[in-house]
């Protein structure tokens, strides 16, 4: 995600609710996963095959879009929410 992509209302409501938010963002998934608790999944446009290997057995993963069951991942800790 990149900051610079926010507009109006919403870059208003970041940068006045959390205006270090510039200072988590990460361009690589593996760096942003390596100090996350929770992974929340809420599309479907990333695969199983990019996100698997940085997974821990620790992390809890929320899957808010019903990934079909060829693409869920393997965590001890997946739960489906909403579908």
């Amino acid at each position: 995600m990149s900051l610079g992509r926010l507009i109006g209302s919403n870059r208003e409501h970041i940068e006045q609710a959390i205006p270090h938010i510039g200072s988590l963002l990460e361009n690589a998934l593996g760096q942003m996963l390596k100090n996350a608790q929770v992974v929340v999944i809420g599309t479907r446009g990333i695969s199983r095959d990019q996100l698997q290997p940085h997974l821990r057995p620790d992390h809890i993963v929320l899957d808010l879009v019903n990934l079909k069951s060829a693409r869920r991942l393997a965590a001890p800790n997946y739960e489906g929410i909403c579908w």
